[in-house]
């Protein structure tokens, strides 16, 4: 004989709250559905066998720390999410611009691949210097030896490593939450 449950289906995400459910009522089978054809949408859950009082508390905190965002699958689930929004951000800004001799140069993709391949050939000893190239504004720059090529180089790279040490630095703030909540308020603002 089954036994249905049904309780607000409001900040579910049903399939981590079923993986939950499991964790927490190991050997019980169930199933578990968003009913949305009632006025107000209700998460039900069919057990095979009624649950006892003690099974009952622990599904409703189970849904509760669910709903709060401290159940640690959902929480980990948060902080995921962050880090990937805090990586997406990361390369955003390793891809727009640097600054070197006091001129912004572009980093694009684009960039950061003839300039690495660049660095290639001048390891070969066969970069023609000067080098001229434009700012992000369009105006020249000439990079007029070797020295200055490598130090406009490992500026550009520089400049992304520091991009992705603040992102480090958000990411440990984010793995500090003890709630999605928390995870929520480490804003990304650089």
């Amino acid at each position: 004989m089954s036994s249905q449950y049904a309780y607000d289906s409001s900040d579910v995400h049903l399939r981590t709250l079923s993986k939950e459910v499991e964790g927490e009522l190991p050997g019980l089978s169930f199933t578990a559905s968003v009913n949305s054809t009632n006025p107000e949408p209700s998460l039900v859950f069919v057990f095979e066998l009624a649950l006892s009082a003690g099974d009952l508390v622990t599904l409703s905190d189970a849904i509760d720390d669910h709903k709060s965002g401290t159940s640690p699958l959902k929480l980990s689930e948060c902080k995921s999410e962050k880090h990937d929004q805090i990586d997406v951000r990361s390369n955003e800004l390793t891809f727009i611009s640097f600054d070197y001799d006091g001129k912004t140069f572009s980093s694009s993709r684009d960039t950061v691949l003839k300039t690495s391949t660049a660095a290639t050939v001048d390891l070969m000893g066969s970069l023609p210097y000067p080098l001229n190239i434009s700012t992000l504004d369009g105006e020249p720059y000439s990079l007029v030896d070797q020295a200055a090529f490598r130090a406009f180089f490992l500026t550009m790279f520089g400049s992304g490593a520091v991009h992705h040490t603040s992102g480090k630095a958000l990411k440990d703030q984010v793995d500090a939450a003890e709630s999605c909540a928390e995870v929520d308020a480490v804003v990304d603002d650089r």
